[in-house]
């Protein structure tokens, strides 16, 4: 068995099933150690925007998963981890139909929790550097035996063909300083299948990318640094996501974003939020 499958069968079994978004995404497991944990997402036209450029959702994603890798192999396949927050600094725009590559590694780990160091670079032989970031996470479930790298998961039927996060999936309404969109259930964004739960990467997504494109109508900002606060698990419902610009003014702005989900018996709930910095 290859690497990448037998470290995918890990994931799986460790999570009771498919993590669908992380596949979607054309996640290469390439290595899993604390110190040294390595992974790729080739280009492909469905995580890519209609320019063919990959923008800081899927960054995002990158490392999310990256930091999950390092964490369930901190913890010998025996913990299910759940991300508390995520922060991203871009350093570099990506170029047009280049891929990714990301590398972590565990800053401080105590009983249950964990910081995560993450560094992502062009998948080219430039190998540039266009993001790192940081991520601070907590285990949610032990289990007496480490997962198993079963080899029973048959390869997803993938279908979509983009751009991320597109018309298809997420149309806007607003103005200049506040943007509005919602994102329908589908069973590509989801994480942890047997909890019902979306996948932490397309919760930051939706956050990185609303605030994107808050920032290419307000006069051409562009994503600098953010944080991403997870809430609440994201469910396997419909998503609305508002975007408001706090401060424009020079080169610097400020924005911050929400995704909020109507679960049945709680109400409208927030379950993530974005604090973000932008420049031009």
């Amino acid at each position: 068995m290859m690497n990448h499958e037998r470290l995918q069968g890990l994931s799986y079994d460790l999570y009771g099933g498919r993590l669908n978004f992380s596949e979607w995404c054309g996640l290469r497991y390439e290595r899993s150690d604390p110190d040294d944990t390595r992974m790729a997402i080739p280009w492909s036209a469905r995580i890519a925007d209609a320019e063919g450029v990959i923008g800081p959702g899927i960054l995002a994603t990158m490392a999310d998963v990256v930091a999950g890798q390092v964490a369930a192999s901190l913890h010998d396949w025996q913990a299910q981890i759940a991300t508390v927050s995520l922060g991203l600094n871009v350093i570099e725009t990506m170029p047009a139909g280049v891929g990714l590559r990301g590398l972590g590694r565990c800053l401080v780990s105590d009983e249950g929790t964990l910081l995560s160091d993450v560094r992502i670079t062009t998948d080219d032989a430039e190998q540039k550097l266009v993001a790192t970031s940081r991520l601070r996470m907590i285990v949610v479930a032990r289990f007496d035996a480490p997962a198993r790298a079963d080899d029973h998961y048959a390869p997803m039927d993938i279908t979509a063909s983009g751009p991320f996060l597109g018309p298809q999936d997420m149309q806007f309404a607003g103005d200049r300083g506040e943007l509005v969109a919602q994102i329908v259930a589908q069973d590509h964004f989801m994480g942890n299948v047997t909890r019902g739960t979306v996948h932490g990467g397309l919760l930051a997504s939706g956050l990185f990318e609303s605030v994107a494109e808050l920032g290419r109508q307000h006069g051409g900002f562009g994503l600098f640094d953010g944080t991403v606060d997870f809430l609440y698990p994201g469910r396997d419902l419909a998503m609305e996501v508002s975007a408001r610009m706090v401060r424009a003014g020079g080169r610097i702005g400020f924005a911050t974003a929400e995704i909020v989900q109507e679960v049945p018996g709680s109400g409208r709930q927030a379950v993530a939020r974005l604090t973000a910095t932008l420049r031009r």
